[in-house]
């Protein structure tokens, strides 16, 4: 049996709106300058960004900034013309795609970008992260259109990493309180490296290590004003596993402590609330707070799109299905009592491996893809 269902959306939600526009309406196909066509229906492509409020490691997207652009150029019965994978650069809030892409009439393409550029890059399943250098991460997901007759389709670009924040207030500490360095580790879980996938947002981390960031901040005994220190991570789940250690540098001295539990969703601000005393740096389990990154602006996004999926699964593990729209989220549960939170490319590790009831719940998704069919016998979608 092989379930594969995707419906998409095309609703203005998230972090940065891509417009792409074409030009003109020529009987050329989908095709770029190493095909020859010399006019057609050039794609341009303009960016807006909008900050989000909470956090200033966020990248605006300006002049000189370069992203990778995929394009799949079908005609009208849907067969594939050509597949462009194209270098774009921002030159005073236009991007110009190094190869461009030409539609006339009858042909569509979907569009989808991630920024930063990664050179070299061919396939848009192994976009690739690496956290070491601190960058944010956008990505768009699928499901954009151009073609002749609409020749303007938006983007939504969103965040693909998870950013962990530390508020510090000190209690009877006599030190200045600055902060100049903070590092994660915990060798399961803390990647520093992985693939993504661009029309998903999925990561696979293939490299762990020590995450670290500098920064210049002051905690006080009201914590720290303006903008927290932080840094981005690739999101992870450290519930019911060995700790994540944090390790902060506080007037030139290292503390290292355990980071409270955290289950991270794609795209979210984690601000963590610690102590800082005359005997040492401690963190209130219960106290961390959780931030959209992706929003617009601070107001709550309405709730749309619930859909539930019931399963009959024997095995192991359950491999969650990979929803598709933006902010997505939801819960994960079992007959036997397992549950977790939903997260893009995420599991859940059974307590009974027969034949079992599993039911996800989502809200915000418009489609699902179901990438494996091991171990699943039966599919009720009479509640998505």
């Amino acid at each position: 049996m092989k379930m594969n269902k995707n419906i998409f959306a095309w609703s203005i939600l998230a972090f940065g709106a891509l417009s792409l526009t074409a030009c003109s309406d020529k009987d050329e196909p989908g095709g770029g300058s190493d095909s020859g066509n010399t006019d057609g229906n050039e794609i341009i492509i303009k960016t807006q960004v909008k900050l989000n409020t909470k956090t200033a490691l966020i990248e605006d997207l300006v002049n000189g900034h370069e992203m990778n652009v995929f394009a799949n150029v079908t005609d009208d019965s849907g067969a594939t013309v050509k597949d462009v994978t194209t270098h774009a650069a921002n030159n005073n809030g236009e991007w110009k795609l190094d190869d461009p892409v030409r539609l006339s009439k009858g042909y569509t393409a979907e569009v989808m970008a991630a920024y930063p550029y990664a050179a070299g890059l061919t396939d848009y399943k192994q976009y690739p992260v690496d956290v070491t250098t601190q960058a944010d991460v956008l990505y768009s997901g699928k499901g954009s259109f151009a073609s002749s007759t609409s020749n303007t389709v938006t983007l939504n670009m969103k965040h693909a990493l998870s950013m962990v924040s530390l508020n510090i207030k000190l209690e009877g500490y006599s030190g200045a309180g600055h902060i100049t360095a903070i590092k994660l580790s915990q060798p399961a879980l803390v990647a520093t490296k992985g693939t993504m996938n661009i029309a998903t947002g999925a990561i696979t981390s293939t490299d762990f290590g020590v995450v670290s960031a500098t920064t210049d901040n002051t905690a006080t005994a009201n914590g720290i004003s303006g903008a927290l220190p932080g840094m981005w991570v690739i999101p992870f789940t450290s519930k019911d596993q060995d700790p994540v250690a944090v390790t902060i540098t506080i007037d030139g001295k290292e503390f290292t402590v355990d980071l409270p539990e955290v289950t991270m969703k794609t795209g979210w601000q984690y601000v963590f609330q610690g102590v800082m005393t005359a005997h040492g740096l401690t963190f209130n389990p219960t106290a961390t707070e959780e931030y959209e990154l992706n929003m617009k602006d601070d107001e709550f996004v309405p709730l749309n799109g619930f859909g539930m999926i019931s399963l009959t699964f024997s095995g192991s593990t359950f491999a969650f299905p990979d929803f598709a729209g933006d902010n997505i989220f939801g819960n994960v549960s079992a007959a036997d009592g397992s549950t977790a939170n939903y997260t893009i490319g995420g599991s859940l590790k059974l307590k009974n491996t027969a034949a079992q009831q599993i039911v996800v719940e989502t809200w915000n998704s418009t489609g699902f893809t179901i990438n494996s069919t091991e171990g699943i016998d039966a599919i009720d979608l009479s509640n998505y």
